[in-house]
C-alpha cells in the first residue's frame, strides 16, 4: 500500500467515517465541498446566503461537532485502531468546513429551530454591540461580527469563519454575564484566625497555564460570591475548570477582577484542597 493510499483510506468507527484527511459524519454526511462542481459552487454563491441563513448553519454545525468549536485548518485527530493497526485519524472538521458542506450540499439540515436560535443570537448581539460600534476600539473579531450584524442581503464569504464561532461566542457571553451578576457583592476576603488561613468552598471559572512560571492561573468564585484567584503549580488545577472544590489558603492581595474594575477580588496563595 502506497503512502498515498492510506492516507485516503477511510475507517468505519461506530459512529462516523474517519480518514486521514476527511470524516464523514453518521457515515453518510460528506461536507467536503471539492466534491462539487465549481460552476455550481460559484452560482450558489452569486445568489448567496444570508446571515441568518450562515448563523442557522453555523448552529446545526455545532450539533455535529457536539459543542466544540474546531478551527480552520485544526481538526481534531486521535490514534485510532484500525484493520490497518494504529492510525491518526480525523475525529472532527472544522465547523467552517461543515457550514461550507451544508450551505452547498444539505440545506435541509437547517430546520425553523435553527433559524430561530440564530435570529436570538442575533439580538441578543445587536444589544451587546450597540454601543461597541461607537467606541472605535474594537477588535479584529468584534468588527467582524459588526460587519455580520450590518449585513442586510448576502452575508459575504469572509466572514463565514467568524458565523463558526458564533454559537460558541454567545453561550461564553451568557455565562460571562451570569457570573459577572453572581460577582456584583463580591467583598474582599479576610481572615481573623492566628495562622491567617481562610476556608472556603470555590467553583473555578476559568484556568489559564502561566506564561512565566509554568502551572496555573486559576479564577473561581466561591460560594458566598466572592471573587478568588491564585497560582499554583500543582497539575489538580489542570482540568479543573468548572468544578467545585473545599479549600484552605492565605491571602496574598487584594485587588479587583481583570477589566471589572468594580468587582472586588482576593489574590491568595498556599492554596490547598480540602
Amino acid at each position: 500500500m502506497t503512502s498515498l493510499e492510506a492516507y485516503q483510506l477511510e475507517h468505519t468507527g461506530s459512529k462516523h467515517t474517519h480518514s486521514e484527511r476527511n470524516v464523514i459524519y453518521f457515515h453518510k454526511y460528506n461536507f467536503d465541498i471539492s466534491q462539487v462542481d465549481y460552476k455550481e459552487i460559484k452560482e450558489r454563491e452569486e445568489i448567496g446566503f444570508s446571515k441568518e441563513q450562515v448563523l442557522a448553519a453555523s448552529i446545526v454545525a455545532n450539533e455535529f461537532n457536539e459543542g466544540d468549536y474546531i478551527k480552520v485548518n485544526g481538526g481534531e485527530y486521535n490514534f485510532t485502531e484500525t484493520d490497518e493497526g494504529s492510525r491518526y485519524l480525523q475525529q472532527k472538521i472544522s465547523n467552517k468546513q461543515i457550514i461550507e458542506g451544508i450551505l452547498f450540499l444539505y440545506p435541509h439540515l437547517i430546520q425553523d429551530k435553527h433559524i430561530k436560535s440564530a435570529n436570538n443570537i442575533i439580538t441578543e448581539l445587536e444589544v451587546d454591540f450597540m454601543f461597541k460600534v461607537l467606541a472605535e476600539d474594537m477588535t479584529d473579531f468584534e468588527s467582524n461580527i459588526a460587519s455580520i450584524l450590518g449585513s442586510t442581503t448576502k452575508l459575504n464569504r469572509q466572514y463565514w469563519g467568524t458565523c463558526a464561532y458564533l454559537p460558541t461566542y454567545a453561550v461564553k457571553k451568557v455565562w460571562e454575564r451570569e457570573i459577572k451578576d453572581k460577582s456584583e457583592n463580591s467583598v474582599h476576603l479576610t481572615s481573623d484566625r492566628k495562622d491567617s488561613k481562610i476556608y472556603t468552598e470555590i467553583e473555578v471559572l476559568k484556568v489559564n497555564i502561566s506564561q512565566v512560571y509554568g502551572g496555573y492561573n486559576v479564577s473561581a468564585l466561591s460560594v458566598d460570591g466572592n471573587r478568588v484567584s491564585f497560582y499554583s503549580s500543582k497539575e489538580d488545577w489542570r482540568d479543573s475548570e468548572g468544578k467545585s472544590y473545599k479549600i484552605e489558603a492565605k491571602v496574598k492581595s487584594h485587588g479587583n477582577v481583570w477589566k471589572q474594575e468594580h468587582i472586588k477580588e482576593t489574590r491568595l496563595n498556599y492554596v490547598k484542597i480540602i
